[in-house]
């Protein structure tokens, strides 16, 4: 799962990786499921906009499957993704709606205890 990471020097292969990865996991359990997770989780940080993008795009699509855990850990990520804090930085227009709508999402999903944390 090093392929998305900046140390590979091909944008398009990273995010063509996110995609693939997205695809895959959606027939993952268990630990595999949370490797692709965390490679997701860490794609968001990575220093292409389109990646960025493909990352949030399959955290939320991934979103059906999640604990409770995995849900307060991108909702923290793409708060802080739209706050450009924590390494993580949102200042493309297009990111900046896409992170804005997932908040919204997950918003959705948290329940009342999650909220209130």
């Amino acid at each position: 799962m090093d392929k998305l990471n900046d140390k590979n020097n091909n944008a398009d292969v990273r995010g063509r990786y996110t995609e693939l990865l997205e695809t895959i996991a959606v027939n993952l359990n268990g630990k595999h499921f949370g490797d692709a997770f965390q490679c997701l989780t860490n794609g968001l940080k990575d220093s292409k906009a389109d990646v960025q993008y493909s990352c949030v795009r399959s955290l939320v699509t991934l979103s059906k499957k999640w604990k409770d855990k995995q849900l307060d850990i991108t909702f923290q990520f793409l708060i802080d993704g739209f706050q450009n804090k924590n390494g993580y930085d949102c200042s493309n227009e297009k990111n900046r709606k896409l992170y804005a709508k997932s908040i919204g999402y997950i918003l959705m999903k948290l329940n009342k205890k999650q909220l209130d944390d």
